[in-house]
């Protein structure tokens, strides 16, 4: 587990501090060890230069020296004194310690005669063999002789060379104080940079800051911190927004009733939706997997040709872009290419064939319808042309023109209501209140409105339809189906009509109605339900009919999502089977 900054922190203050410390310390030992040995040298070298005196004077006075040494010693105050006199030889002149002195061993190697004989004076501590004692030896050469003087290296030699610990003490105390001070100051940096972490592990996670201890000191690590938990906070607010943009722009994307892909300029996908892939497929002969496969289909060639030109070609302002339009296997897609100023590039790929398909039934539809209101205008103008250019006209003749042309606008009216129903059913189905609807009452209803026509063709009709059975439609709607389905069988079926309901679920209700006529082609049956279709042209216009019919059906019962079917039945007929949900 990591030490906490903080933990570091006063751990790295604390070594410095502590190494800092303990170099003073042994600098001052040293100086005051140095000190102490200095002042008692001092003391012993004054006794050196006084007996070095008392020898000289007797020296010029060619007198004994001996004696007036060993009285200048007994006069001074420190009895322990040791005091020798040795020549340059070694031998030992005068020692006031060992009577015998003139069989004492020669000196010469003694550390701190040898030092004094170097460097003009030496010192050293060790014990005498001769006196059995341990002493603190200092020695200095003067001409013709060494004087050393020495004290016994006892307790109070020693006291004289300790070091005060005063200092010590001092120093101590000052640690002691700085280190309270360095736990302070550490808690406060480390609490600033522990927050300051904290901040950190969150925002790599790009999660939100709510929640954590924001209080940073006011120093320049603090300013330092605000200023990055800012940014962050600004960063974390745009990227909130980009975050809410991207979304709606996928959302977007998924919801699209284009294929759409953004490619960068090598050809590599950025982002699709689901529609390109599956319109590349549909375009291509081949396996697609990927986005970047769309640039192996043959067909769009144009469209790659287009995106490498201006690729290659001069720098594009804003974009440009292409459209192309290609037919496969029964689809129709319109593709359109936008390259933009970096040389990345859109596709989108739109599926027209619905629409391609509904336009070609307008323009066939158009020509139908005028084709239709053509026929019954066109009579009805020749009749009132006759009319009117023949005034002498007898009235028996005069009434018959009158009464063909109300006839055919009486037809023109049916195809305009017609044409109306159908667009409303189209167009408007939420105009079309739904209700609790019995059929056996509508189709009961429709029988009694066309009591006449099935009379006067002689037609023999037969209903099987539960009374109580119901759901929920359009009356106008339902009534309809049945008349247009009824008026149809009586028109070109044979002599029998059936209207039955044959099963009846929880969801839906199936009807079939059918004759026992001739029936139809096949070729016919699949375009029966198409608008101003007839399968004989000839018959349909003398018996009548505005080509509408069917078509009505169909779309009043997919309106009331159900569905519809007509086949030809075996023993002669045509039968429709159609089914309403409840619901």
């Amino acid at each position: 587990m990591k030490n906490s900054y903080r933990k570091q922190l006063f751990y790295n203050f604390f070594i410095l501090f502590f190494l800092f410390i303990l170099s003073v310390i042994i600098f001052q030992y040293q100086r005051e060890v140095q000190s102490k040995r200095e002042s008692l040298e001092n003391t012993l070298d004054n006794y050196a230069s006084i007996i070095d005196n008392v020898i000289q004077k007797r020296w010029d006075e060619k007198k004994d020296r001996i004696d007036p040494l060993k009285q200048f010693l007994d006069l001074i105050p420190d009895k322990e004194l040791r005091v020798t006199v040795i020549d340059d030889h070694g031998h030992v002149r005068f020692d006031n310690r060992y009577n015998d002195f003139f069989e004492m061993d020669n000196h010469k190697d003694r550390p701190e005669v040898l030092a004094a004989l170097k460097r003009g004076k030496g010192s050293s501590i060790r014990f005498s063999n001769s006196l059995n004692k341990e002493f603190y030896y200092y020695a200095r050469s003067f001409p013709n002789y060494i004087v050393r003087a020495a004290l016994p290296y006892d307790t109070t030699t020693i006291n004289i060379l300790k070091v005060d610990n005063l200092f010590f003490y001092s120093m101590s105390s000052l640690f002691v104080v700085v280190l309270f001070l360095l736990y302070f100051l550490t808690g406060q940096m480390g609490a600033s940079v522990s927050r300051l972490r904290n901040f950190a592990v969150v925002a790599s996670s790009n999660r939100s800051i709510a929640g954590l201890d924001m209080d940073f000191p006011s120093s320049e690590l603090g300013d330092i911190s605000k200023k990055i938990v800012e940014m962050y906070s600004t960063i974390q607010h745009h990227n909130e927004k980009l975050e809410t943009e991207k979304k709606k722009l996928y959302d977007h994307l998924h919801v699209l009733q284009s294929g759409l892909a953004v490619f960068s300029s090598d050809k590599s996908e950025i982002l699709s939706n689901s529609l390109f892939l599956m319109f590349a497929s549909t375009m291509s002969s081949r396996s697609i997997r990927k986005s970047e496969d769309f640039f192996k289909i043959e067909e769009v060639r144009p469209i790659i040709d287009f995106i490498e030109g201006k690729q290659n070609g001069a720098s594009i302002s804003e974009f440009s872009k292409e459209k192309l339009q290609v037919s496969k296997f029964g689809k129709i897609f319109n593709i359109q290419a936008i390259v933009f100023s970096d040389n990345s590039f859109e596709i989108t790929i739109q599926d027209v064939s619905e629409q391609e398909q509904a336009r070609k039934l307008k323009r066939e539809i158009t020509g139908n319808l005028a084709h239709e209101l053509k026929t019954p205008v066109t009579t009805v103008q020749g009749y009132l042309e006759t009319i009117l250019e023949n005034q002498d006209m007898d009235t028996k003749q005069l009434f018959f023109f009158l009464d063909r042309a109300f006839k055919q606008t009486q037809r023109l009216g049916e195809l305009i209501s017609d044409i109306s129903l159908l667009s409303k059913i189209e167009e408007a189905e939420h105009l079309y209140q739904k209700e609790e609807l019995y059929p056996y009452e509508i189709v009961h209803r429709v029988l009694h409105d066309l009591d006449y026509n099935i009379k006067e063709k002689e037609k023999e009709v037969s209903l099987r339809i539960d009374s109580e059975v119901k759901f929920k439609g359009n009356q106008g709607l339902v009534y309809a189906i049945f008349r247009n389905l009824v008026e149809n069988a009586i028109k070109y079926g044979g002599e029998k009509i059936s209207i039955q309901l044959i099963k009846e679920t929880d969801d839906d209700i199936l009807f079939r109605l059918y004759d026992n006529g001739s029936g139809v082609e096949e070729s016919h049956l699949a375009r029966l339900f198409e608008r101003f279709y007839r399968v004989d042209e000839g018959r349909n216009r003398r018996i009548g009919g505005t080509g509408l019919g069917l078509a009505i059906v169909k779309n009043a019962v997919l309106m009331h999502k159900g569905t519809i079917a007509v086949k030809n039945r075996n023993n002669g007929g045509l039968e429709f089977l159609f089914s309403f949900k409840k619901s």
